[in-house]
């Protein structure tokens, strides 16, 4: 199973990162998230800071210029 990182991710659900990790959870992939702020999308936690992440096969951010 290919594992997705979500840089900028949020429990915001206006947000296209909340969005995203909806649709990849429904689709079957595994996520990993980092954001600004902890909390949990779908029962995901979202990690801050430069967490030691593995086996990530896809990266996209949601991040302000």
């Amino acid at each position: 199973m290919k594992k997705t990182l979500i840089i900028g991710a949020s429990e915001n659900p206006t947000r296209y990162s909340n969005q995203a990790a909806h649709r990849l959870l429904e689709h079957g992939f595994a996520i990993e998230q980092i954001g600004k702020k902890e909390g949990m999308v779908e029962g995901v936690k979202i990690e801050t800071g430069t967490p030691l992440l593995s086996d990530i096969d896809t990266v996209t951010l949601y991040i302000n210029p």
